[in-house]
């Protein structure tokens, strides 16, 4: 079993490794989005700098690679009776590879919105209940690092 489980991470820091921001930013305007604003790979910085128009892309991207990463995950620990657990680790593992790319120099995104996208792919309620909280402190106060904070 301890094969199934170092596969499922590796697939899924495989995965983060692979940034939507980085992506289409190279593939938009043939620069790393990282150069500008913040400084991040994240989806607040691309839409300050390219506009919330292409951004639907680096959701695509982000959120496919989530979904990929936790379904696999499960797929590799259900025959163990560890569907869930395997979600869960393959969440983690993307959530790594996101944050701390190694193919990206270990400079990636915060992963607000890849957590967000795993916590509804391992249970839909806790992700109505990050992205209700999210919403309620961005509406608030305006501000996206707080909303992403509090939840």
């Amino acid at each position: 079993m301890w094969y199934a489980i170092v596969i499922t991470v590796l697939v899924g820091y495989l995965l983060g490794n692979l940034n939507g921001a980085v992506c289409m930013s190279q593939l938009l305007a043939h620069e790393d989005v990282r150069s500008h604003g913040s400084g991040n790979a994240g989806l607040t910085n691309f839409i300050r700098n390219y506009g919330a128009g292409k951004s639907i892309a680096v959701i695509a991207i982000d959120g496919g690679k989530a979904a990929v990463a936790c379904l696999a995950g499960g797929l590799i620990l259900a025959p163990y009776g560890m569907k869930l657990e395997g979600m869960a680790i393959g969440g983690l593992a993307l959530m790594l590879g996101h944050d701390f790319p190694a193919l990206l120099g270990f400079k990636g995104g915060k992963g607000i919105m890849s957590g967000c996208l795993i916590a509804f792919v391992v249970d839909w309620r806790v992700g109505l209940l990050i992205l209700g909280v999210f919403a309620i402190a961005y509406f608030i106060t305006w501000y996206v690092s707080l909303g992403s904070v509090l939840a």
